[in-house]
């Protein structure tokens, strides 16, 4: 399978550290983010990735390549400007041509999510989307019903909610951990739309009514956020054999 690591980004919050470095080179116990997320999915025996670069990014590209790519098929695709999550799946549409489906993956998200359990789950539930969520406190929340399935979103800090559909019993607020399996159908609608600057949590949003958009609950599983600072001091202290 094909795996997608959205790595671009300018890595503001985790300014200064990202002045000179990207973010997916910033070290945790002396490992750059993006050598654990690779090796991760190596793990779970991903065989072709992709990564899209802006900031800084040839020190990424240069990176993997002293790593001898991790002895997988990676592809780098460059953006002249920052696309967005949506946009970035957009410019790297032609790359993710695959007859499965894609797992995205943010750069600076910590997790030991079983991607197989992932995977299974994506299938079992006949979703065009899988999300990876969890019941933890953020300021956006992703709205689902008791099927799991995604109906709207809410930001805790504007009050705006947003429900697309009915939902079946109960509605729950959950947290996006930024890992998510996309079909190529989608992927391909992706790549249709007008806009090349678009988040792909607002599409996602705007298509749950006519898409199978899951959420995949993960909350026996261990997330962190990497782009905070008072995180990557707290990452120090955790056994890193879980994650690689």
């Amino acid at each position: 399978m094909k795996a997608f690591i959205l790595a671009a980004g300018i890595g503001s919050r985790l300014l200064p550290l990202t002045k000179d470095t990207p973010k997916a080179l910033i070290k945790i116990q002396g490992i750059p983010m993006i050598d654990i997320i690779i090796k991760r999915l190596i793990k779970y025996n991903f065989n072709h990735i992709i990564i899209n670069l802006h900031y800084l990014g040839k020190q990424i590209e240069d990176y993997c390549h002293t790593q001898n790519n991790f002895g997988i098929t990676i592809d780098f695709i460059y953006e002249e400007k920052l696309l967005d999550t949506g946009g970035a799946i957009k410019n790297a549409a032609p790359l993710l041509k695959d007859s499965e489906p894609v797992l995205l993956h943010n750069v600076d998200a910590l997790s030991d999510i079983n991607f197989q359990e992932f995977i299974k789950y994506h299938y079992l539930k006949n979703a065009e989307v899988s999300l990876a969520v969890q019941n933890r406190k953020t300021d956006r929340y992703f709205l689902f019903d008791t099927t799991n399935r995604l109906l709207g979103w809410k930001n805790i800090k504007t009050n705006e909610i947003i429900l697309q559909h009915l939902a079946k019993g109960k509605i729950s607020p959950l947290a996006f951990s930024g890992i998510h399996l996309l079909n190529q159908n989608v992927i391909e609608h992706i790549n249709k739309q007008e806009a090349s600057v678009f988040s792909i949590s607002k599409y996602y949003i705007k298509y749950c009514k006519d898409w199978v958009i899951n959420g995949y609950f993960h909350n026996d599983s261990f997330f962190m956020d990497l782009g905070k600072h008072e995180n990557l001091k707290f990452a120090e202290y955790l056994d890193m054999n879980k994650f690689l």
